[in-house]
C-alpha cells in the first residue's frame, strides 16, 4: 500500500534556518531529525482525534471512508480532523524560520 508523504512547509528550501537545521550529516540522519520533529509536533500541538485520523490516514494507509467507518464518526468530520491537523503542523513548521 502506498503511502502518502506529509509535507509541512512545501517552500523549505528557500529557507536558511531549515537548511543550517538540515546542513550536516546524512540523508538518514536528516530523515531522522525531520521525523523526530514530526513526533514532537504530532504529540504536541494535535488533539487526540486529530492525532488518530492523521495517524490511521498516513501510517496505517486507511482511507478517510475507512478511518470514519473505524471511529463511528461521519467522513467529514475525518476530513475537518486532518484539515485542522495539517493547519497546526503547517504553523509549527513556522518555529523553524
Amino acid at each position: 500500500m502506498q503511502h502518502k508523504i506529509l509535507s509541512i512547509n512545501e517552500d523549505y528550501k528557500n529557507k536558511e534556518s531549515y537548511t543550517n537545521f538540515f546542513s550536516s550529516g546524512t540523508n538518514s540522519d536528516n530523515r531522522n531529525k525531520m521525523k523526530n520533529f514530526l513526533s514532537i509536533a504530532i504529540n504536541a500541538e494535535l488533539t487526540g482525534r486529530q492525532r488518530q485520523c492523521i495517524k490511521l490516514y498516513y501510517l496505517d494507509g486507511l482511507k478517510m471512508k475507512e478511518i470514519a467507518k473505524y471511529l463511528d464518526i461521519h467522513p467529514s468530520t475525518v476530513s475537518r480532523h486532518m484539515r485542522s491537523a495539517h493547519q497546526k503542523l503547517k504553523g509549527v513548521s513556522k518555529y523553524c524560520d
